[in-house]
């Protein structure tokens, strides 16, 4: 309390506007230069810093689209952490994001981990390959799918869809949360509604802040900031992935597929990054699907909790209108 609590809030608050502030200044130096976000810039920039600096020596450069979770290496379904795709999913499951922008009869080029794990190793093992003379790059293979073995935005909505109905996800009193019709709407439309919506959740909040925090109150506060927090995650998906959902670039993959086909077969077996293995209905139904839920640890089986969670006892008892005592340190001790 006092004076060095609200110096650190400040603090904390200043590195929070520093921080959007420089992700927005990315964001729109890389837009100006025709990339959907500075993720993607940004390897460019390593790219050429690359062809710049390495001289005589051979380089190949290996590029790879959406990465997504494992075809069948380690094991079906394997990826380390969270990629592209996961959080839209997770929060399309929850009911939280009814429409996202994109096109559909556009392609999602994504690739399983496994297949770009076995290009890397059949490119370092086959080499460098020569590079016409004053050639501003080096030796460049792709590993996409959208151009072999397409993805459409449709399908891949139907497949999640058609997945979460016949595997919901359950809220906090054991219900099945139904998945909402998703819509194909242009960016701005979806950015516009949930600005909105912060918007209106801004003001209630202001207005909620001059009453007393106390009983009913304090629980509306509580809702509204839940709300708030899942406005300004839906606004962040739109933001950050709403350029690739809107992607009509292909990747060409002949050099990629060149390489395939130089294989012997026991390598083939070995080592497949063929994108035209994949089956997408069977991936998302069999392995992707499946794998993101168990590592989103949501709730997948019905039935009413035996009580309150931890979380909401903590609550009940910090927003108890009986609680009357206050103590505050002002002086840091």
């Amino acid at each position: 309390a006092g004076a060095p609590a609200l110096a650190a809030k400040t603090e904390q608050l200043r590195e929070r506007w520093v921080s959007d502030q420089l992700v927005e200044a990315g964001r729109a130096r890389a837009a100006s230069v025709g990339w959907p976000d500075a993720y993607a810039y940004t390897k460019a920039l390593g790219e050429q810093a690359l062809t710049e600096v390495k001289g005589d020596v051979p380089v190949s450069i290996v590029r790879p689209s959406i990465i997504e979770s494992a075809l069948a290496e380690p094991f079906p379904g394997w990826i380390r952490g969270f990629a592209m795709a996961e959080p839209v999913i997770i929060s399309y499951a929850k009911g939280m994001l009814k429409e996202f922008p994109g096109v559909p009869e556009g392609i999602i080029d994504v690739i399983p981990v496994d297949l770009v794990v076995a290009a890397i190793m059949a490119v370092a093992g086959r080499g460098p390959e020569p590079w016409p003379k004053g050639a501003p790059f080096s030796d460049i293979v792709q590993v996409a799918s959208g151009s072999t073995n397409p993805l459409r935005y449709s399908r891949l909505v139907n497949l999640v869809r058609d997945w979460f109905t016949a595997h919901p996800i359950y809220d906090d009193r054991g219900q099945p949360i139904p998945v909402p019709d998703w819509s194909f709407p242009g960016r701005g439309r979806v950015q516009a509604q949930l600005d909105r919506a912060k918007t209106n959740l801004d003001r209630a909040e202001r207005i909620l802040g001059k009453l007393p925090v106390r009983g009913k109150q304090a629980a509306i506060g509580a809702d509204i900031e839940e709300k708030k927090e899942l406005v300004d995650r839906a606004l962040g998906y739109v933001e950050l992935y709403g350029a690739y959902a809107e992607c009509e670039a292909l990747y060409k993959v002949d050099r990629l597929l060149a390489l395939w086909d130089s294989l012997p077969p026991e390598d083939q077996a070995a080592f497949c990054f063929d994108p035209r293995v994949v089956d997408w209905g069977r991936y998302a139904h069999e392995v992707h699907l499946p794998s993101i839920v168990k590592q989103a640890r949501v709730r997948t089986t019905p039935g009413g909790k035996a009580g309150p969670s931890r979380t909401e006892r903590l609550r009940a008892q910090v927003l108890d209108p009986q609680r009357q005592l206050a103590a505050f340190d002002l002086e840091n001790t």
